[in-house]
């Protein structure tokens, strides 16, 4: 992935190494600066910053569109001189936690004069839920049949809209938004299903939705058989605790 800008006299080149990554994974690149004027500039604010934005804060070139995670500059009280041109290699380790792409927004690298990232360069970072967050899901849509239907960032955690299976047993459950983490050898969960019931008002009777709430944290020794390889058969065990508990209280 490349990207070029020019503020000033300065012309800003970035290269990236890769088009797309999870959490846990390293942004790795460089950013070389050409210096096209006649006098020297310094660079002690010239570098690549790892940003959190929203595309329509982005598009309305808001100056308080990025929210920086990581900042790699120059070294201070460096000069480039005039023709000249400076390379800076850098690297950008991806947090556990770091947000996905969703709809509203998404990593950014903004570079050039970070003293006005509105005016220099910025491109889209695409990041997809990591290895245990696909896996898990992997699980849980092809023995279960729920779908997952949209992910988004919600705070620290990938939230995911899912549907229920069209079976006799989940006929009562309307939906699913599963709340994921994956941070320090655990996996933080929250379930929250709507159910649809039949209740009784003033002598009549009507449909209510009710929401069930289920919170879990489980160690990795609790799902993992190894740094790559989930345990299905506890996962399955898992799921299965998690679902028994809907149909049970869906039921009465």
């Amino acid at each position: 992935m490349k990207g070029t800008v020019f503020q000033g006299n300065l012309q800003f080149h970035v290269e990236i190494e890769g088009e797309s990554w999870t959490p846990g994974q390293t942004l790795r690149g460089k950013l070389n600066v050409h210096n096209q004027g006649t006098g020297s500039v310094g660079l002690g604010q010239v570098g690549i910053t790892l940003a959190h934005a929203s595309y329509k804060k982005v598009k309305a070139s808001d100056p308080k569109a990025f929210n920086a995670y990581h900042t790699q500059t120059f070294e201070a009280g460096q000069e480039l001189a005039p023709g000249q041109t400076s390379e800076l290699a850098w690297s950008i380790p991806l947090e556990e936690t770091a947000p996905i792409t969703d709809k509203a927004g998404s990593l950014f690298l903004v570079f050039g004069n970070l003293s006005e990232k509105t005016k220099g360069g910025h491109l889209l970072i695409t990041v997809g839920p990591g290895f245990i967050i696909q896996e898990y899901l992997k699980i849980f849509e092809n023995f279960f049949r729920f779908k997952a239907k949209e992910l988004r960032q919600f705070k620290d955690m990938v939230q995911i809209k899912m549907t229920a299976p069209s079976s006799k047993e989940f006929s009562s459950t309307e939906g699913l938004l599963l709340f994921i983490k994956t941070q320090a050898s655990k996996l933080e969960l929250k379930y929250e299903f709507t159910i649809k019931k039949l209740g009784y008002t003033k002598g009549s009777v009507e449909l209510e939705k009710n929401e069930l709430v289920f919170p879990y944290s489980l160690s990795y020794k609790d799902f993992m058989l190894g740094k790559d390889m989930i345990d299905q058969d506890k996962m399955l065990v898992h799921f299965n605790e998690v679902l028994n508990q809907v149909k049970m209280k869906a039921n009465y």
